[in-house]
């Protein structure tokens, strides 16, 4: 079985002990890397890619957040696809994680993940100019 098949099969009991093994020292691993790409390139834009970014706290890491949407039934093919799951594990995967309404809420940025790959690389293109302009 794998690590996911344990974590969102039983996640109120196995997430407080798997988060709290593993939270400090991906923040350390990230502020190392981080303070090592600032000294090579100090005007650098760092992405994450975060599934649980506001479950884990990491939004409170960084600068900006951006969440990626699709609907329920995209999410569903693409879980089944990706990680091999049936629909009854997907469905009980993304109802562990908080509401993508809520997600959007609290994002600084909100793409559709559900549009044309050549749309969507445009928009993530036109968004990756505005945060280089932060940096």
């Amino acid at each position: 079985m794998s690590l996911g098949a344990i974590v969102f099969r039983q996640p109120s009991q196995t997430a407080a002990s798997l988060n709290a093994s593993s939270t400090h020292r991906v923040a350390r691993e990230q502020q190392r890397l981080v303070r090592r790409i600032a000294k090579r390139k100090p005007h650098a834009v760092v992405i994450y890619e975060v599934p649980l970014l506001f479950e884990a706290g990491v939004d409170k890491r960084v600068d900006k957040t951006i969440v990626v949407t699709a609907d329920r039934n995209t999410q569903i093919a693409r879980l089944k696809k990706r990680n091999g799951l049936s629909r009854a594990e997907a469905i009980r995967r993304i109802r562990s994680q908080m509401p993508l309404a809520k997600k959007i809420q609290r994002a600084d940025h909100v793409l559709n993940g559900t549009l044309p790959r050549p749309s969507l690389r445009k928009q993530v293109g036109q968004l990756f100019k505005s945060l280089r302009l932060l940096a």
